[in-house]
């Protein structure tokens, strides 16, 4: 009687499993190597062929703009030309700002020893120069001596023309109001200061009527 053949072993099994998945395993790293080799060709070619801003778009055009994009030219700082005063002003000479008076609660300052206001210093000196037509007729010129008053407790400003100045307290009064609406309105918690009141001078000087300051 013929002997069979004995089955298959379980050892045999796990040798085929074990084939099955070194070849998933091969294909998955032979998809992953495709994709890589993809990118690796992929990149260069975008970098090669992108756009480049030539010399001419780098040059302004006839409007002073160069030909990069709006937001790249907005982030450069513009060039600030100086602005000429106007010919009816270039007659008029200012002198510096000086605090003449300060008081605090414990009583009056020495002048040398007030705190500055860069704030009202210059916002007094601008109003001056900007309302130069509001002066009287000065045929021979004269000096209006400006008082600026400045109160942080009652939060209130006031200019005046001082006796040292040549032209009096009537005859200044036009400029003196035109001056008065030309300073700002203070943003009071936001101005540094050591004291309470303050007056701050500025000493203008006028040529004579008729435009003989110069051209």
């Amino acid at each position: 009687m013929p002997t069979s053949l004995p089955p298959p072993s379980q050892p045999a099994l796990g040798r085929r499993l074990g084939t099955g998945k070194s070849s998933r395993t091969l294909r998955v790293q032979m998809t992953v190597a495709v994709v890589a080799g993809l990118v690796m060709i992929a990149v260069p070619l975008y970098v090669w062929r992108r756009p480049r801003a030539t010399d001419a778009d780098r040059r302004p055009d006839a409007t002073g703009q160069s030909g990069l994009s709006p937001m790249l030219s907005a982030t450069a700082p513009a060039a600030t030309a100086p602005v000429p005063l106007p010919p009816e002003t270039r007659g008029l000479s200012l002198g510096e700002p000086r605090i003449s008076r300060c008081q605090k609660s414990g009583g009056k300052t020495p002048p040398e020893q007030c705190d500055r206001q860069p704030f009202f210093e210059e916002a007094l000196t601008k109003s001056i120069r900007d309302n130069v037509s509001c002066a009287p007729m000065l045929p021979s010129g004269g000096t209006i001596n400006f008082v600026l008053d400045v109160d942080f407790k009652t939060k209130k400003t006031k200019v005046w023309a001082g006796k040292s100045g040549s032209v009096k307290k009537r005859a200044a009064r036009e400029v003196v109001s035109c001056v008065t609406r030309g300073l700002p309105t203070p943003d009071w918690a936001q101005v540094p200061h050591q004291h309470t009141k303050y007056s701050i001078v500025v000493l203008a000087t006028y040529p004579p009527s008729g435009g003989a300051g110069g051209p």
